[in-house]
């Protein structure tokens, strides 16, 4: 009855990777629009980017990885430790996210969009 906790991370594991791989070609797309765009004053966009792109950084190389190693062995039945990493991965994705909304009241309020 419902999803069972093996399918629902194996489903969640293809989503986050999935969700994951959009985000960092979505980050590559504005890094390539920001040095090419003849009056953007790139070093303010890259400073106020850097939490944004350094958490998705962290989140790709090291957490990830980890969250789907670990529902791999839940996944396969084998014994895992207790860890924190999973709430990590929620802290920096809320930080992220408010991070991100930030910056674009910021450059709504500056009109810097046009």
């Amino acid at each position: 009855m419902g999803v069972t906790k093996k399918i629902g991370l194996a489903i969640g594991s293809t989503i986050f990777n999935a969700l994951n791989k959009v985000e960092i070609i979505i980050s590559i797309i504005i890094l390539i629009v920001l040095f090419f765009r003849e009056k953007s004053p790139v070093k303010i966009y890259l400073k106020k980017l850097i939490i944004p792109f350094t958490i998705l950084t962290y989140q790709s190389i090291y957490l990830l990885p980890r969250l789907d190693q670990r529902a791999q062995l839940v996944i396969a039945a084998m014994p895992v430790s207790n860890n924190y990493e999973h709430f990590i991965y929620i802290f920096l994705e809320i930080l992220k996210t408010i991070t991100l909304i930030i910056i674009a009241i910021q450059i709504l309020i500056k009109h810097e969009y046009k």
